[in-house]
């Protein structure tokens, strides 16, 4: 069951995705802005966010020398976004965010209504958050020019009063995000995260989507897959809602 626990843990932690939307937070500088142009044009939102009004993607997860498998799917609009997770074909997660309100219904702490840093993570499943992951923040600050596993990177920071900076490192050759450090909190406490994307694939509307990722949490590590992806599926049966009860 503690592995079923940490496993629920993680889950927020994979819901973070590479983009840019036309949408900027509130605190934004000049510079900041040319550099969230830049990302919009890299990884092909702003094309994208013109054709793509929905999507589907299926996720396998291993966790590295555990043995344990996972598959997560994605269902995203504009502005809502629904996490779907199963271990050995058993529903063990569902979180959810309809626009407003960011829920999530699990084994072992129920149907709760997320906030904080758990809603942040919800907002960045939707369509926008997928686009650009920054958006969800009050104030975007420009950090140092470094290295971030072997690639020349800028730092954009992310921040939220009361919750954990998010450092988002952004390839200055391609423009893409290379990765991204914070601290995910949840109701059993916080974990320190860092995820690295190894490869993107390019989908038919021309979006960019981070489809293998290695998922640094606390002492363990995670690989996430992007196994398939369905552009503009029909999401009317999908409940992005709250469930009542």
């Amino acid at each position: 069951m503690k592995k079923v626990w940490m496993w629920l843990l993680l889950l927020s932690v994979f819901l973070w995705s590479e983009g840019a939307s036309k949408a900027t937070p509130l605190g934004v500088d000049a510079q900041v802005k040319q550099l969230l142009v830049k990302m919009i044009k890299a990884n092909g939102a702003e094309v994208a966010a013109e054709k793509l009004k929905s999507l589907r993607v299926a996720h396998s997860v291993e966790m590295t020398g555990m043995g344990m498998k996972m598959e997560i799917e994605l269902f995203s609009t504009t502005n809502s976004g629904l996490l779907v997770s199963k271990m050995n074909g058993m529903e063990m997660a569902r979180q959810g965010f309809d626009g407003k309100e960011a829920w999530s219904k699990d084994m072992m702490m129920g149907l709760r209504v997320l906030d904080g840093q758990e809603r942040l993570t919800m907002m960045q499943a939707t369509l926008l958050g997928n686009y650009n992951p920054l958006s969800v923040y009050d104030q975007v600050f420009l950090g140092e020019e470094n290295n971030f596993k072997g690639k020349k990177v800028v730092e954009l920071i992310g921040k939220k009063d009361g919750l954990p900076n998010n450092h988002y490192y952004v390839d200055s050759e391609t423009w893409l995000v290379a990765g991204n450090r914070t601290v995910q909190s949840g109701p059993q406490g916080e974990i320190p995260a860092l995820i690295v994307v190894e490869e993107y694939q390019t989908l038919k509307t021309g979006f960019k989507y981070p489809s293998t990722m290695s998922i640094y949490a606390g002492p363990m590590k995670m690989t996430m897959k992007a196994v398939s992806f369905k552009e503009n599926p029909d999401l009317t049966d999908i409940e992005f809602s709250k469930p009542k009860g």
